[in-house]
């Protein structure tokens, strides 16, 4: 099943919305299962724009923490093991 593309109006301008992020009232949330939430604030950051890039960052930090750990973690294949 393909993913939708998520948009948000953000002071006129138009935002492409990665998996994993939701806006808040004051920034950017990352939800990345079985990890802790981060908020990204525009304040700190200095915008919607540019929270959501560092936001963005931080999914794919996660995301590629995550499959490394499940690599490491994975089973070997039958054919590995007799090797």
């Amino acid at each position: 099943m393909p993913r939708l593309e998520r948009t948000i109006k953000i002071d006129g301008q138009i935002l492409m919305v990665p998996q994993y992020l939701n806006r808040t009232v004051s920034g950017w949330q990352v939800r990345v299962r079985h990890q802790p939430s981060q908020h990204f604030a525009d304040a700190y950051f200095g915008g919607a724009t540019q929270a959501l890039t560092a936001a963005a960052g931080a999914v794919n930090a996660l995301l590629t923490q995550r499959a490394a750990s499940e690599s490491r973690n994975a089973v070997p294949r039958e054919e590995e093991r007799i090797a």
